[in-house]
């Protein structure tokens, strides 16, 4: 059977312009992805976008530090 944890990456599911919040910790997001790996889940985090599209630098940076605990190799930029 297949599972699937749908996360998010700040305390809401939705952008507002008067947030007080900063993004989960790194090692957070990474343990969470690391116990849906070893259970065969999916792991959604959903990161999302302010009323531009574009993502947050404060969510750039985490999910950079994110991919730095992770050890992930990387082609191109």
């Amino acid at each position: 059977m297949a599972a699937e944890v749908c996360d998010k990456l700040t305390p809401v599911w939705f952008w507002t312009p008067d947030r007080k919040w900063q993004p989960k910790d790194a090692p957070e997001v990474v343990d969470m992805l690391r116990l849906c790996n070893s259970r065969k889940t999916n792991y959604l985090l959903n990161v999302a976008p302010d009323r531009s599209g574009r993502i947050l630098e404060d969510s750039v940076t985490r999910l950079k530090e994110i991919d730095s605990l992770l050890g992930l190799n990387h082609v191109g930029p």
